[in-house]
């Protein structure tokens, strides 16, 4: 083929495969919506970057304070509120581990090389 019948060739086809605006339909309409992002889900082990990591905890932790140690009683305990995960950062690693489900979160450790590894072998008794 000489060069004129390649050019009027893609002339003729170019615009059908290269649209550079595309149909309107009249039925379809484009919006925007702000949402948060999901959390991380239960019973799994999410590695999250520093902020969101900051903000997983509050998630989990509410209105407890982010570096005590979580008291029977404490509201975040109740059925309702409880989701058994770990989610990990370079700093730090926290587990929210339930007696019936522990098996799925079984190993804390924090995300850099060499860091320190705890396994939980046995959950004891509530």
């Amino acid at each position: 083929p000489t060069s004129a019948n390649r050019v009027d060739f893609m002339a003729e086809v170019y615009p059908q495969l290269f649209r550079y605006r595309p149909d309107e339909i009249d039925e379809c309409q484009l919006s925007f919506a702000c949402t948060k992002y999901p959390i991380c889900p239960e019973l799994t082990t999410c590695v999250l970057a520093k902020g969101r990591f900051s903000t997983e905890l509050g998630e989990m932790r509410g209105e407890t304070d982010r570096v005590s140690l979580i008291a029977a009683n404490d509201p975040i305990l109740e059925n309702s509120n409880f989701h058994p995960k770990i989610i990990i950062s370079v700093e730090r690693a926290e587990a929210f581990i339930a007696a019936t489900k522990w098996q799925w979160t079984t190993e804390l450790y924090r995300n850099v090389p060499g860091g320190t590894r705890v396994v939980l072998r046995n959950p004891g008794v509530a």
